[in-house]
């Protein structure tokens, strides 16, 4: 496999993979990236590579950066914010300034 093909499987893995954490169907997430879900597929099984544009529609669906869908390593720890925001994402709307405010009171202990 050159190194062009195996680039392309490598990044289409953490698309895939990234797409199954956040319950995603490949059709809800090729409408969030405006994308066709046929291409969706050939990304995801590395049949294809991607325009930046469309790395970045996908990052921004995921709540990533297009360097984590390109390399699988984030400098700024997002996923660990990911798992943090899909929990936020899950509290009611009458909780969520609770847990901002939490939030920000530990922050600033252990600044």
């Amino acid at each position: 496999m050159d190194e062009k093909k195996n680039f392309n499987k490598f990044v289409g893995e953490r698309i895939r993979t990234l797409r199954l954490e956040n319950g995603l169907t490949r059709e809800q997430l090729a409408e969030k990236a405006e994308i066709s879900d046929q291409f969706l597929y050939e990304l995801e099984t590395g049949k294809k590579g991607s325009s930046a544009k469309v790395l970045f529609s996908l990052a921004t669906a995921f709540g990533v950066s297009a360097d984590y869908l390109l390399t699988g390593k984030s400098e700024t720890g997002e996923t660990e914010y990911r798992k943090i925001i899909k929990i936020l994402e899950k509290l009611p709307k009458n909780k969520v300034e609770w847990a901002e405010r939490i939030l920000a009171d530990f922050v600033d202990s252990h600044i």
